[in-house]
């Protein structure tokens, strides 16, 4: 229970920041932010509370979790020993078993190639363009903003800002 005030005391103080930071504090966009709390845990107890919503996350994570072993079986393949981390332990200890740059540069290469993929296809676009009409309809924003949001979920902030432009 302590951490859950702890977690809402933050999100008060974030918010709370935010209005003290504004330019103008009456035209702070509280129905964009409370909307936007709204969606969130929403989210939460569909994920959280749901039979439904948590066999749906866990069938994502089972394919997240199986591009990851496809990385490192691609890693293995291009970095050789680098990437084999159960020979790294053997050779070194555990504590060398990771070569950090060699693992995520494995992962980086899959997650990009598949986001080309989707994108090539339209299938991002389309997974954007829906998400971001929710946010838009539910939050009132700009269709530049809820675009910019909806896609920063799947790029990332610099590739999200491009999408945009």
């Amino acid at each position: 229970m302590q951490y859950k005030l702890l977690s809402l005391l933050g999100m008060v103080v974030i918010i709370a920041t935010a209005w003290a930071l504004s330019n103008n504090r009456k035209l702070f966009p509280w129905r964009t932010v409370l909307s936007g709390l709204a969606l969130q845990f929403a989210f939460a107890l569909f994920i959280l509370k749901t039979p439904w919503g948590a066999n749906v996350f866990n069938f994502l994570q089972r394919g997240v979790d199986k591009l990851g072993v496809f990385a490192t079986e691609g890693g293995k393949m291009v970095f050789g020993p680098l990437a084999d981390a159960a020979l790294l332990t053997e050779k070194f200890g555990a504590q060398h078993a990771l070569v950090f740059a060699v693992a995520i540069s494995a992962t980086l290469i899959v997650i990009s190639a598949l986001s080309s993929f989707f994108y090539h296809y339209g299938i991002l676009q389309k997974v954007v363009h829906a998400m971001a009409l929710v946010m838009q309809k539910l939050m009132k924003t700009s269709g530049s903003e809820s675009l910019a949001a909806a896609s920063n979920i799947f790029l990332g902030q610099t590739e999200a800002a491009l999408l945009v432009k």
